[in-house]
């Protein structure tokens, strides 16, 4: 375990300190003299870093974090290193002060009557979180016409994203550091793909709220080739990449796609769980007819009144297609959601055209409302 946490360690430090000379003095000012024979044959700074630290001893990696988070204060994955380093350690090596100081040279023994100095910062009150990632994409999809793709963060007890049109599905662990005192955390999505545009923003920030799963975030993407198709997932916490996926799908022209799948968008009854891609856009769209939803104004007061896990965990869009979209998706997930959005919409509209217009989509898709 601790080989592993100076593996990581070696490779930040990697990162953060490439030049060599920097490197040497960072390591003296944390009381260690790199003398390995192999630092010469290093090829790069990544293997040189790790040569450097193979005979470190449990606390040279405690001084070495300490003088690191004074040099790189915040860096995400320094934290996440440390918190691995604090949980191996032993218990009797924990002490009440924490790791010690880092100086330029050593340390004058305490008096007899000097007062303890105050604890070193700790990560304690912070933990490793690990969620899920989860992405679905068609099996079959046509050069040149637009698909889309869903993507959810979930937690690892909650069921795997499930969308009927989208059978290809990938799921991948992903660890988030998460302040015990913080009730939600910022990441942010990013879809791409070699072999596709990517026809609107590719890049979702979103908060994740602790005990709820995200919401599903649609993209639309346009194939520009045949054959398989790789499209990237990728999970940022600030800056830093905390998590990726890979989902897979086939890209034929629209002729010979044509007599392997339908390619129409069918009445049916479905689900809430079950309610397809296109059924959503087709309800998003017909909901931004009604001037309630299209001003952003309205359709906060409306969003507002709904129930506080989808009040609090929607992410909101200056998007208002995309807004609405992660308003419906959400609300799909929660029993009632749905119909309570719809059912503020139309104590603005009453009888309106437009809101006859989504009465018809509603219709049309088949729903038939979520119990209450």
């Amino acid at each position: 375990m601790l080989a592993d946490i100076v593996r990581r360690l070696a490779d930040l430090l990697a990162e953060q300190l490439p030049d060599i000379a920097d490197a040497r003095r960072f390591l003296r000012a944390a009381g260690i003299e790199p003398a390995s024979a192999r630092l010469d044959d290093a090829q790069d700074c990544v293997a040189w870093w790790r040569a450097a630290l193979e005979t470190v001893t449990e606390e040279q990696v405690g001084r070495l974090l300490e003088l690191a988070r004074q040099e790189f204060p915040g860096l995400l994955q320094l934290l996440i290193v440390q918190d691995a380093f604090e949980r191996w350690r032993p218990k009797g090596h924990q002490g009440s002060r924490g790791i010690e100081p880092v100086g330029p040279g050593p340390v004058a023994p305490p008096t007899p009557k000097a007062a303890e100095p105050s604890p070193a910062p700790s990560i304690a009150d912070a933990a490793v979180i690990t969620l899920r990632l989860d992405a679905a994409v068609p099996e079959r999809v046509v050069v040149d016409r637009p698909f889309t793709i869903a993507v959810a963060v979930r937690w690892p007890s909650s069921p795997r994203l499930s969308e009927a049109d989208l059978p290809v599905t990938r799921s991948d662990d992903t660890q988030v550091f998460w302040p015990s005192d913080q009730p939600f955390v910022r990441l942010r999505l990013m879809v791409s793909s070699a072999y596709c545009t990517v026809n609107d923003e590719p890049s979702r920030p979103f908060r994740l709220y602790r005990g709820h799963d995200s919401p599903i975030f649609y993209f639309s993407l346009t194939p520009t080739v045949t054959g398989p198709i790789d499209v990237r997932i990728e999970l940022y916490q600030e800056d830093d990449l905390i998590g990726s996926a890979r989902v897979n799908t086939t890209a034929d022209r629209g002729e010979r796609l044509a007599g392997v799948m339908n390619l129409t968008f069918p009445s049916q009854t479905v689900e809430a769980a079950r309610m397809t891609a296109a059924a959503k856009m087709a309800l998003a769209k017909a909901l931004l007819g009604c001037p309630t939803v299209l001003d952003r104004q309205n359709r906060d007061a409306v969003v507002n009144d709904l129930p506080d896990e989808i009040r609090l965990g929607v992410s909101r869009s200056d998007s208002a297609l995309l807004d609405v979209q992660n308003i419906i998706g959400l609300a799909l997930n929660y029993e009632g959601g749905l119909d309570a959005f719809i059912a503020g919409v139309r104590l603005f509209e009453g009888n309106s055209l437009s809101m006859a217009k989504v009465d018809r989509v509603l219709g049309e898709i088949g729903w038939v409302g979520q119990p209450g």
